[in-house]
């Protein structure tokens, strides 16, 4: 959806984009628990993060979903070491440049993770 010219850009407001924004609100608020947790510094803006993680792992997805890996090499295996890298690099507090154009999304509403994501806990323990 994300390298489809086809799908309308998330900016142009299309409502069928609506769930799209609620997962990301959903993952920055959980990006904001580990902040919260010092698992990631207090300077850790969560909208950036999470735009960091998912731009980060955009790239394995596009090349597994291509058929770009040469006979052998794992996509997922890629996908999770550039996970670990960009979470190892947060956690150490590097320096971003990337500025989110949007404000920080309302969090979403439990019930939209109850729909999406069954086996995730939405509760605050």
């Amino acid at each position: 959806m994300f390298v489809d010219r086809s799908v309308p850009q998330i900016t142009e407001q299309w409502t069928g984009l609506a769930f799209v924004h609620q997962m990301l609100a959903f993952a920055a608020s959980r990006i904001q628990r580990c902040i919260d947790a010092r698992l990631f510094p207090a300077t850790t803006n969560p909208e950036v993060a999470m735009h960091l993680i998912w731009g980060a792992l955009t790239g394995p997805a596009v090349i597994g979903s291509g058929c770009r890996l040469a006979p052998g090499e794992d996509p997922d295996a890629l996908a999770r070491d550039i996970l670990e890298l960009v979470l190892a690099g947060l956690g150490a507090g590097s320096a971003t440049t990337f500025v989110p154009c949007t404000p920080p999304p309302v969090l979403p509403d439990p019930s939209f993770i109850d729909k999406f994501s069954p086996g995730v806990r939405t509760d605050e323990s």
